[in-house]
């Protein structure tokens, strides 16, 4: 064989093209077979994603509002077949009566103004529950104009149970606290901000205002003979991280003083670092006067009693403190030469001979039995 005949029968054009078709044609298979791999693989990672998606992917068409197309777990959410939500007038069919018009309203507005836009409302499952909805949507232009909308339903009917519950346990305390004259305070130490409760407002003479003040503002109401411990009981929850309780005036805008008393406790982050003082208020004015009317009493009835002619001594019958002196007047201490702060506190065994205290303790006895 001559190698120059054969290179240039190897170079003769009937001899190259059909080489060259065979593999552009095996080159073009391989390629639309790698080509339909790939989209095939990118359509199987899409539904994947789409159904792992916590929430109902959908498409409606934005002058009917009938749905295009709506993701597997619709038929989850309400019970409906798949086949049903793509029917004319689905949504509006299912959303619960009392917030159709205002769902229509708000979701109109913010399409016309070509805005994306959330917003909340119930709907009626297949087996009648109520399902809150958190619609979140995205509005499809085409030449500047709405041609679709795309979003996702997000069911929040177990947050908004849980809110709901928390609301109804707020309301009963604060009626609790309401019965009691209680009200509760939050001061954020981060910001200086003191928010406080309605019925804190009206103890401490501040109805109608916002609810929150700087807590500068709120010191300046406290009388001020008992503006240091304020402070020092608060700088010592601050060291000591325990919780602790205070009785303290206020002035009110009125002029009239006010006893309070406040239980506090302190809230830190991670790190250790204070972040909020949590307390409860209390009225403990008529506490406070009932006490000093007491006092007052106690001390006239001394007085009288010092100043009797004769003897007069008090001792307690409490059990474990049976016989003991709790008074002591002027005339015991001319009578027995024992001056009262001896005799206090003391039993008749500690005040006197052996013979006559048993003598007085053989009394009180009688006395008591």
């Amino acid at each position: 064989m001559d190698p120059i005949q054969d290179a240039g029968k190897k170079s003769s054009p009937d001899a190259v093209v059909p080489n060259v078709s065979e593999q552009v044609h095996s080159v073009a298979g391989d390629f639309s077979v790698k080509q339909s791999d790939d989209l095939w693989r990118k359509l199987q990672r899409y539904e994947s994603l789409v159904n792992s998606i916590d929430g109902v992917l959908w498409e409606v068409d934005v002058n009917t509002l009938q749905f295009t197309f709506v993701s597997p777990q619709a038929e989850a959410l309400l019970g409906y077949p798949l086949e049903q939500w793509l029917e004319p007038d689905f949504w509006v069919n299912h959303v619960y009566p009392p917030d159709l018009e205002g769902a229509i309203a708000t979701c109109t507005t913010a399409t016309k103004e070509h805005r994306n836009h959330e917003f909340e409302y119930r709907m009626v499952a297949a087996d009648g529950r109520l399902i809150w909805i958190k619609d979140v949507v995205t509005v499809v232009l085409e030449n500047e104009q709405p041609v679709a909308l795309r979003g996702v339903f997000l069911d929040i009917t177990q947050q908004k149970q849980t809110a709901e519950q928390l609301n109804h346990q707020k309301i009963q305390l604060e009626i609790a606290l309401d019965i009691a004259q209680m009200g509760t305070w939050d001061w954020d130490l981060v910001t200086g901000t003191v928010t406080y409760s309605r019925q804190f407002g009206v103890l401490f003479g501040l109805e109608g205002t916002t609810g929150a003040a700087d807590h500068q503002v709120m010191l300046e109401i406290v009388h001020p003979e008992d503006r240091q411990r304020i402070k020092e009981s608060v700088e010592r929850s601050l060291a000591q991280d325990e919780s602790s309780q205070i009785e303290f005036r206020i002035v009110r805008s009125d002029h009239s003083v006010r006893w309070i008393s406040s239980c506090t406790h302190i809230f830190r982050d991670d790190q250790g670092n204070p972040l909020r003082l949590l307390g409860v208020a209390m009225d403990i004015t008529q506490q406070k006067q009932s006490e000093e009317a007491l006092m007052q009493s106690r001390n006239f009835l001394r007085t009288v009693l010092d100043h009797l002619p004769v003897a007069v001594n008090v001792k307690d019958v409490r059990e474990h403190h049976f016989g003991k002196y709790t008074f002591w007047n002027k005339t015991c201490e001319q009578i027995f030469g024992l001056p009262a702060a001896a005799a206090i506190g003391k039993t008749v065994y500690e005040c006197f001979p052996e013979e006559q205290a048993n003598l007085l303790h053989q009394k009180d006895l009688e006395v008591f039995q």
